[in-house]
């Protein structure tokens, strides 16, 4: 956040939520069904990470 590579926010809040998006994945497929998270899911919840739920390109 201080070299501005992304929003500033308050850091515990963006941990948490992190972390939170790590554990419900990891439960769905490797603790409920004892599967490898799909290649599909981890890139969508990359691209949720990295740009947001937003529907525009960000350029």
């Amino acid at each position: 956040m201080s070299n501005g590579e992304c929003k500033s926010l308050d850091a515990e809040t963006v941990s948490y939520c992190l972390m939170g998006i790590g554990q419900f994945i990891g439960m769905r497929w490797v603790y409920w069904e004892d599967e490898v998270v799909p290649a599909h899911v981890f890139d969508d919840v990359m691209e949720l990470i990295f740009n947001g739920l937003n529907a525009k390109e960000v350029k």
